[in-house]
C-alpha cells in the first residue's frame, strides 16, 4: 500500500468513527486545536503576501516545544520529505538503508528514490519489536543509515533509546546515520529524552517528529528533525525557499501552543486503549501493549469470524495480511466512542 493511500485509509478511519456515533461533546475536545482555525483565518487575509523564506520562527517555536536549541531543528512538508532529505544527504556516499521488517513501506520507497539499496531484518516476532541484536549483526562498511520506527508503526511497541545507542550505534560505519521516525512519539508513555547536548554528542542521530498525528495536522504537512547542529544546516540546503506555506505555519504554531489540547487528545487515545484492551482481556484476545495511537489486535483462529462481522457492520480496520501478519488487524484509537463499535461487536460475536 503506498503512502498515499495510507493516509486516505487514516483519514477514513477518523470520519467512519465520527459518523458511526453521536459524538459532539467528544469532539469539542479531542483532535485538532481549536486555536488552528480561529489562526488560520485571521491569517488568511494576508495571503497575497509570500510566507517566509525561511521557516526560522516556526523552528524557534518546535524547539521550544521539543525542548532543544532553534539551530538543531529542520522543517519540512511532513516527515516524509524530511526523512528524504536524509537519504539524499546520506546518497551522496552511495551505499545501503537498514531497517526492520515489517515495517512502513514508505522507507523503501524513499531508499530507492535516492538509489540507495534497502536491507531488511526480521523483528523480534515475539515481541512484536525490533531485534536490536539482529540489526547490530547485519550493519555492513557500506550501510549510510539505520532506521528505525518508535513506536513500532506496526505493532506501537517502543525500544528504549538508551537499548539502541548501546547496542546499534556503536556498529555504525563512520558517516552513517541513526534514523528514528518517532512520528508517534507523543503518545508514548516515556518520550524520548533528548537535549541539546546528547544531539551534539551524538552527532549521529537524527529523530523525525510530525504534526500529523497528535497535533491532528496531516493536511498543513508539518513535518520536522531534531539532530546535531551541523547536520540540520546540511538537511536545510534540500529545502527550497518559501517551501512552508502560511497557512500551515500558522497552523502548526496555533497548536504547538495549546498544551491543553494535546494533553486532552492523549488522555482520550488512552481511555480509548483501556476501554478496547479490557474487552480484549475478557474474551482473551492477545494485542500488543501498543505506545501509540493504534492497536495491533491478534484474533488467531477467531480471525475470520471476527472480520466477517467487523466487514458486515462496516467498520474499518487494517488487515494484518499487509505485513505478512494474517491472523492481526490494527485498528486506530482516537477516544473511546471511537472503539465501541467494536467492543460491542467483539461482544456480540457468536
Amino acid at each position: 500500500m503506498l503512502c498515499g493511500q495510507c493516509k486516505i485509509e487514516h483519514l477514513d478511519d477518523v470520519v467512519a468513527g465520527v459518523r458511526g456515533d453521536d459524538r459532539q461533546v467528544a469532539l469539542a475536545r479531542v483532535g485538532t486545536s481549536r486555536a488552528v482555525p480561529t489562526a488560520v483565518t485571521q491569517a488568511a487575509p494576508s495571503l497575497y503576501r509570500p510566507p517566509s523564506r525561511e521557516p526560522v520562527g516556526l523552528e524557534a517555536e518546535i524547539a521550544r516545544y521539543a525542548g532543544v536549541a532553534a539551530e538543531q531543528v529542520v522543517v519540512g512538508q511532513g516527515t516524509t520529505e524530511i526523512l528524504d532529505w536524509t537519504m539524499r544527504e546520506q546518497a551522496s556516499a552511495g551505499g545501503a538503508v537498514l531497517a526492520t521488517a515489517p515495517t512502513f513501506e514508505l522507507y523503501e520507497q524513499l531508499a530507492t528514490r535516492n538509489g540507495l539499496r534497502y536491507d531488511e531484518v526480521a523483528w523480534d516476532s515475539g515481541a512484536l519489536t525490533h531485534d536490536l541484536a539482529a540489526l547490530r549483526a547485519a550493519l555492513e562498511d557500506d550501510h549510510i543509515a539505520v532506521l528505525v520506527d518508535i513506536p513500532h508503526t506496526v505493532s506501537g511497541i517502543s525500544v528504549p533509546l538508551p537499548d539502541l545507542l548501546a547496542e546499534v550505534a556503536p556498529r555504525l560505519p563512520s558517516g552513517a546515520k541513526l534514523i528514528i521516525d518517532n512520528v508517534y512519539g507523543e503518545f508514548m508513555a516515556h518520550p524520548l529524552a533528548l537535549t541539546p547536548r546528547l544531539l551534539e554528542e551524538r552527532d549521529e542521530l537524527v529523530v523525525c517528529r510530525s504534526l500529523s498525528k497528535a497535533h491532528c495536522l496531516l493536511g498543513a504537512r508539518v513535518g520536522y528533525a531534531v539532530t546535531s547542529a551541523g547536520y540540520a544546516d546540511r538537511l536545510r540546503r534540500h529545502r527550497l525557499p518559501y517551501a512552508v506555506s502560511a497557512l500551515a505555519a500558522t497552523a502548526a504554531r496555533a497548536s504547538l501552543g495549546d498544551d491543553s489540547n494535546l494533553r486532552r487528545t492523549i488522555a482520550f487515545n488512552r481511555r480509548a486503549y483501556a476501554t478496547l484492551t479490557a474487552e480484549l482481556d475478557r474474551l482473551r484476545i492477545g494485542y500488543a501493549r501498543s505506545d501509540a495511537n493504534f492497536l495491533l489486535i491478534d484474533l488467531g483462529d477467531r480471525r475470520d469470524q471476527v472480520l466477517a462481522l467487523l466487514r458486515a457492520r462496516g467498520l474499518r480496520f487494517r488487515d494484518g495480511s499487509r505485513w505478512r501478519l494474517p491472523t492481526m488487524i490494527q485498528v486506530h484509537l482516537i477516544d473511546e466512542a471511537t472503539v465501541a463499535p467494536l467492543v460491542r461487536a467483539l461482544r456480540d460475536r457468536r
